[in-house]
C-alpha cells in the first residue's frame, strides 16, 4: 500500500496537472535541440543514437525513473549487445575463411587488404560487445534510484 500512495504522490495524483502515464511529463516538452555533431553521427550510425535518446527519455521523466521500465531496457540493451557480438564473430569467420581460400588461389590485392581491415574490426567489435554484455550484466541489479548514475560508472 505504501508503494502505491507514492506512486499516486509521484504521478500528482487528484491534481489539474496529474501525470496520465509514465512517460508524460507535467512540465510539456523538455527536449534539447540536437546538436550538429549528434546529427550528423545519427545519419552515419543508421539512427541508432537517436533511438537510445529517445528510450532514455521515455524512462527518465521530470528526474523520475521507473524501474519496471529501466530493468526492461537494460535487458533489451544487453541483448542487443549479444547480438552485435555474434554478428561480428559471424563475419570475423567469414573474413578469415575468405583469407584461407585466397592464399591457396588468387585473389586480388584489394580484396585482400579489405578482409585485413574486416577482420580487425570485427575484432574489436567482439571484444567491444563482450565488454559491454559483461558490464549490463554487473549493473542489471541496480535499484532504480541509484540506477542513471550507477550505470555511467
Amino acid at each position: 500500500m505504501r508503494a502505491f500512495a507514492h506512486e499516486r504522490f509521484l504521478q500528482l495524483h487528484g491534481q489539474p496537472g496529474a501525470r496520465l502515464c509514465r512517460d508524460q511529463s507535467i512540465h510539456g516538452d523538455t527536449s534539447a535541440e540536437q546538436s550538429v555533431l549528434f546529427r550528423c553521427l545519427n545519419l552515419v550510425m543508421f539512427n541508432t543514437p537517436m533511438t537510445h535518446v529517445t528510450m532514455l527519455r521515455s524512462i527518465s521523466v521530470d528526474r523520475l525513473v521507473n524501474l519496471s521500465a529501466w530493468s526492461g531496457a537494460l535487458s533489451k540493451l544487453a541483448a542487443q549487445w549479444k547480438d552485435a557480438t555474434l554478428y561480428s564473430a559471424l563475419l570475423l569467420n567469414g573474413n578469415l575463411a575468405l583469407l584461407t581460400v585466397g592464399v591457396g588461389g588468387r585473389i586480388a590485392a584489394g580484396v585482400q587488404q579489405t578482409c585485413y581491415i574486416s577482420v580487425v574490426i570485427s575484432i574489436t567489435s567482439t571484444m567491444t560487445g563482450v565488454l559491454l554484455s559483461q558490464h549490463a550484466q554487473r549493473k542489471q541489479n541496480v535499484s532504480a534510484s541509484r540506477s542513471p548514475t550507477a550505470v555511467l560508472n
